[in-house]
């Protein structure tokens, strides 16, 4: 009986074992999940504002050629 009962405890812990390392598999997918999504709204946000930058600048320079052209009419 005494053998038994071993046993059986360390089947018990085994499976509290495997359910803590698939609790913690869980958690690290969930947190590279969360990563991956911050970084792509980060690179979302990051080309927007170059994007934006890049239509300013075809603005100055449009501007530019526009002053340009009007001195050397005058």
């Amino acid at each position: 009986d005494a053998a038994k009962n071993q046993q059986q405890q360390q089947q018990q812990q085994c499976g509290e074992e495997q359910q803590l390392i698939c609790e913690d598999a869980a958690k690290n997918q969930q947190q590279q999940q969360q990563q991956q999504q911050q970084q792509q709204q980060q690179c979302g946000e990051e080309q927007q504002l170059i994007g934006e930058d890049a239509a300013k600048m075809r603005r100055r320079i449009s501007n530019n050629n526009n002053n340009n052209s009007a001195a050397k009419n005058n």
